[in-house]
């Protein structure tokens, strides 16, 4: 009997957690750049039949294997302002310390220098990107021009395996591996959307809550049931 409670307030947790994180999907749903986040899960009984090793604690019926980022491209949308950005392709903007994000809504900050909307400085292949004032083009390999001479280019970079990429933020990332050169092209006046569905995630969050309430009432029974056996215990 307390084994089963065990198993039932294990899977509430983990669909609280599944919860928590199909919330901070929708909630950055029109954040540009952003990368939809899932939960994974490890099976007790699979780890069992494989012989691997086993917990210690025998109440820890649910796993979670980790999050895992879908890293699919989302869509792009036309805004027209010279200084958006958005890479066509599996690269990633170079910022400042060793940073990467696909979130390329940028501007000019107050020393002159493409900036991220949160004041990370945009690299380019010299360093930060000076913008003085005039006509801005970015071409689709990156190299950034104003009126019509050449300042700099954007790094763009991408990584042999995209699962080394983690993120630091919303539209943040970094990785343990070195980066190398990307084929990607760069859409000026454009921004690349999130990848979230946002029907999706809203049935999905109804799911997981009415999975969570249900959850929630075995637990219920289960104490419902130890009462009475432990009343009639009593009585004898």
């Amino acid at each position: 009997m307390y084994k089963g409670m065990y198993i039932a307030a294990s899977g509430a947790v983990s669909k609280m957690k599944e919860l928590e994180l199909v919330s901070n999907n929708i909630a950055n749903s029109n954040t540009y750049g952003y990368k939809l986040d899932r939960m994974g899960f490890k099976d007790f009984l699979l780890t069992e039949l494989n012989d691997m090793e086993q917990p210690n604690d025998a109440r820890d019926m649910t796993y979670h294997s980790g999050v895992y980022t879908d890293r699919s491209m989302g869509g792009l949308i036309h805004t027209g302002n010279q200084l958006d950005a958005a890479i066509n392709g599996p690269g990633y903007f170079v910022l400042d310390g060793g940073k990467y994000t696909r979130n390329g809504n940028f501007k000019v900050n107050s020393a002159g220098f493409l900036s991220t909307a949160d004041g990370r400085l945009v690299q380019g292949t010299s360093g930060p990107i000076g913008i003085p004032n005039g006509d801005i083009n970015i071409s689709s390999d990156g190299n950034v021009s104003v009126n019509g001479v050449s300042i700099d280019k954007l790094q763009v970079v991408q990584f042999e395996n995209p699962a080394s990429v983690y993120k630091q933020g919303d539209s943040t990332f970094a990785s343990e591996e070195p980066p190398v050169a990307s084929n990607s092209t760069v859409e000026q006046g454009h921004l690349e959307t999130s990848n979230v569905n946002i029907v999706r995630e809203m049935v999905n969050m109804i799911e997981l809550y009415r999975e969570y309430e249900a959850h929630q009432k075995v637990m219920q029974s289960f104490d419902e049931a130890t009462s009475k056996v432990t009343t009639g215990m009593a009585n004898i």
